[in-house]
């Protein structure tokens, strides 16, 4: 996504909401290695500060609750391009925050609740609003060169140590349903895994 729909330049701005999800994890190591600044929201929590830590230390420029971005877009840098994977008024705040002519990207929909743009968002500031799917990204590049070029650079960034992936918590079978109710509720320290001791 961070090649897709802007021809970002080193230096550039990228905001994303949903920054300690999986994809926002990886949006924030590879903006890093591209030299582009990120503005991170994440939703409030008890231990706020050890999430904004941790974002940091994976190379985000900013990390702000919900909350903070709302008071702060006038003082940041305006972004070229949204990620939104929540929808609802968070995407609305994106909006907000993007520079004219932006594009704002939705690939989730975490909120269940409908990306929201406003009428002077597309008058006024010329925003573009895309969607993407990676099922039919993968299905439209098939086995394309720009497809190998992506994992051989994604692979490259992992075998160096500059991209990691999210903690993965182990889960046994028996606990499925713990686990389902667990990610619906969201404010997870990982990713699910599921485990087979047999």
């Amino acid at each position: 996504m961070l090649e897709d729909f802007v021809p970002l330049q080193e230096g550039d701005v990228v905001v994303q909401n949903g920054a300690n999800s999986g994809v926002g994890l990886a949006a924030i190591q590879i903006a890093k290695k591209k030299k582009l600044q990120t503005i991170n929201i994440v939703r409030d929590r008890d231990d706020i500060d050890d999430l904004k830590a941790q974002l940091k230390s994976l190379g985000a420029t900013y990390v702000l609750t919900e909350e903070e971005a709302k008071k702060a877009w006038k003082e940041l840098p305006r972004p070229r391009l949204a990620l939104n994977c929540v929808g609802g008024t968070s995407s609305t705040e994106l909006c907000k925050a993007l520079a004219d002519k932006g594009v704002h990207v939705t690939y989730g929909g975490m909120s269940w609740k409908p990306v929201m743009v406003g009428t002077a968002h597309l008058i006024f500031k010329d925003i573009n609003i895309r969607g993407f799917w990676m099922s039919r990204w993968y299905q439209e590049q098939g086995m394309s060169q720009a497809r190998q070029d992506m994992f051989n650079y994604l692979t490259e960034m992992m075998y160096t140590g500059e991209l990691t992936v999210p903690s993965l918590i182990p889960v046994p079978f028996d606990q499925y349903k713990e686990a389902l109710d667990a990610t619906l509720k969201g404010y997870k320290k990982g990713k699910f895994i599921f485990k087979n001791d047999k």
